[in-house]
């Protein structure tokens, strides 16, 4: 545990009380001998500090860190917290019975005869997910049609990513086998909320023979929290690895570049016929796959193409840390925007199936303790 973590009492369940992690002591090998916490709320103390010593053999039951349920239990009379039970109760059985839904998500393996369709609610995808809120505001395609296919993902794991839109909650075993593609699929479809939910699960099952592992998921989908908690863990334990800090830079550091050249705007068919055509609809479709407002780059497409050009590929370049700079972007746009709206296009549509890179890790000593 950590100075500033939220902790329950076990002593007395189910009565447990809030408290709050003020000061921790650790040994010359980094296991915690002391926990000092200030009590917030319990049935018998109120704003008491109290010093614990885990390693005591006939210590008394050790605070855990606070789960978002024993919270939420913790500060609602029992009333609320009934109300607030029936209600999760309530959107999971929308979400298996499928009544009323306007919307499906298309899964599974392209070559597969039979595909997957999870039919579910818009109201529900929009309130947690930017990226999808951009999409049903837009008019496109894919609102029009009430569907969209979700690409490079089991079936199971989309299945339970669109659960939790409804249960805020997934499995953990789903969670355990799962946390690199649930971190990847909450960074495309921009769901806060369940990006810092598995962070927070990563961080509990970093170990010595996954921590580079992990911290190379949070570098490249965007979870700076489990990688600044993979780097904590690697400076406490820096001993015990060898040989790696080339290996490492070289990987955080990767050479990316664009997926098609400027001038090689018909290295797509589709993308290059479209933004022939109708380049504004280019333009939304691409800023609505970036979560921002399609519609919006749509009519900045009619009036000042170049100028939606410009924003989309500064925007694609700082998401995807493509080497470049403003000038450069605007440039490109002022010189040729339909070429630079399908280079755009392109690296939006092709980004998300790039495989994880991998990372052999050398242990030199195996009795690493866990943080």
């Amino acid at each position: 545990m950590e100075v500033g973590d939220l902790v329950v009492d076990v002593k007395t369940p189910p009565q447990w009380g809030l408290g709050t992690v003020i000061r921790t002591e650790e040994d010359e090998d980094g296991v915690t001998v002391i926990l000092r916490v200030l009590w917030h709320s319990t049935k018998w103390r109120g704003g008491v500090e109290e010093v614990i010593f885990p390693m005591d053999p006939n210590r008394r039951p050790v605070p855990e860190r606070a789960s978002e349920e024993q919270i939420l239990k913790l500060v609602m009379d029992t009333r609320n917290w009934k109300v607030y039970l029936d209600a999760k109760e309530r959107n999971k059985t929308f979400y298996k019975e499928g009544k009323h839904s306007d919307f499906k998500i298309i899964c599974g393996n392209p070559d597969q005869e039979t595909r997957t369709s999870i039919p579910c609610h818009k109201v529900f995808l929009a309130n947690e997910s930017p990226y999808f809120a951009g999409m049903f505001e837009s008019g496109m395609q894919e609102a029009e049609n009430a569907e969209v296919e979700i690409k490079d993902y089991n079936v199971e794991v989309v299945k339970t990513f669109v659960e939790y839109f409804y249960t805020k909650k997934i499995e953990p075993q789903m969670m355990k086998s799962n946390m690199h593609e649930f971190l990847k699929i909450a960074d495309q479809f921009r769901v806060e909320s369940l990006m810092a939910y598995t962070q927070a699960e990563m961080a509990e099952a970093i170990t010595k023979d996954n921590v580079l592992e992990l911290m190379l998921s949070g570098h490249r989908y965007h979870g700076f929290e489990i990688k600044a908690a993979a780097i904590d863990f690697l400076v406490k334990n820096r001993d015990c690895y060898s040989g790696l800090r080339d290996d490492l830079m070289a990987v955080l550091s990767p050479k990316m570049s664009w997926q098609q050249g400027t001038c090689n705007c018909c290295g797509n068919c589709e993308v290059c016929c479209c933004g022939t055509w109708c380049l504004p609809c280019l333009q939304c479709r691409t800023a609505s796959s970036l979560g921002r407002c399609g519609f919006g780059y749509f009519l900045l497409g009619l009036v000042l193409p170049c100028c939606s050009a410009f924003c989309l590929r500064r925007e694609a370049r700082a998401r995807y840390s493509i080497p470049g700079n403003c000038c450069e972007d605007l440039c490109c746009s002022c010189a040729c925007y339909p070429c630079v709206s399908c280079q755009t296009e392109v690296e939006v549509k092709t980004r998300g199936s790039l495989p994880p890179q991998q990372v052999v890790v050398k242990v030199i000593n195996t009795d690493v303790p866990r943080k």
